[in-house]
Order: structure tokens, then sequence, then C-alpha cells
């Protein structure tokens, strides 16, 4: 199993999408209720842009998932896939029941805070939702982008240019 994943990992990393396909069918034929592996497929109908059918193989992957942080991270990915499509009802219906399984999910917390911030609603709990993400996660960068961008919409400009420019030290890309 974790010779296929390791394969299809470069695959994809290697943008042969094909060839990550056509190996993770074959881990698929071996290990047919491998949580990882309907997720992995899941991923490549994401690259492909098939958002239906990924949320279809996530699901697929959550009947095989041992334990609810699996589940919840699977739940988050079918809400970015709802997101996604455009249906942000079931977005937000999926990232709660990942934060329902996981309540310290960073990358479910920050994706939800940050949607909702830029509908303008709740902004409130976006800010707990951001702030959790960041509490939980270390200061990822992409998560103190989030926050701040909650504190503008929030008009709290000074806190919110605070955390964008530490944002940007902790920040590896140029």
């Amino acid at each position: 199993r974790d010779d296929y994943g390791k394969i299809i990992e470069i695959e994809g990393y290697l943008d042969r999408p094909d060839s990550a396909a056509r190996y993770l069918a074959m881990a698929l034929r071996r290990f047919p209720d491998d949580a990882a592996m309907c997720a992995q497929q899941g991923n490549l109908h994401i690259l492909a842009k098939r958002y239906g059918e990924a949320v279809a193989s996530y699901r697929e992957a959550i009947k095989y998932a041992q334990n609810d942080t699996l589940r919840s991270e699977l739940w988050g990915f079918i809400g970015d896939a709802e997101h996604q499509r455009g249906d942000m009802k079931r977005c937000y219906a999926a990232y709660k029941r990942a934060l329902g399984l996981n309540a310290d999910n960073a990358s479910v917390l920050n994706n939800y805070a940050y949607f909702l911030s830029i509908e303008g609603h709740d902004l409130e709990r976006a800010l707990a939702m951001a702030t959790r993400a960041n509490a939980v996660s270390g200061n990822n960068p992409t998560f103190l982008d989030t926050q701040a961008w909650v504190l503008y919409r929030l008009g709290r400009y000074a806190e919110a240019k605070k955390l964008q420019q530490q944002a940007l030290s902790l920040d590896r890309n140029e």
C-alpha cells in the first residue's frame, strides 16, 4: 500500500495524472477498502475538476476510515469539493460534520472561516475559527492571512495589519 501511495504521490507531483490514475487503479484493485486510496482517487478527480466524482470518492473513503481524525479530514475534503462546485450550503454542512468529528481540524477551521468572511457572514464566529486554526497549527502563514482578513472585515485594521505582517515574515514563498 505504501509503495503505491508513494508512486501515486510522485506521479501527481510530476504532473502526470494519467500515470497516477493507472497506478491508483492497480492499487484499488488490490486494496478496494483502503481509505487512503479512495481519498487519492478523490484528489485526482479534484485535479481533473470532476468535483462530483471527488465527493463520491471521499464518501467511499469515509466508509473505510479507521478513526474520527481521518473521517474529519475526508469531510473537509468534501467541503472543499462542494465549494469548488459552488454549493456553499453543502460545503458548510460538510465542514460542520468535519468539526463535529475533530473540533481541531485546522484546515477546516481555516477554510470555513475564510469562506464565511468572503461572504461577510458570521464574522465573529469566523474569527474564533481562524484564531483556533492558528492556535492548533502553530501559526501557519496561510491561516494567519485568513485571521488577518477576518479582522479586516470586522474593521479591526491595526490587528489585521500586525497579523498580515507576521504571515509575510513566516511565509517561505516569494
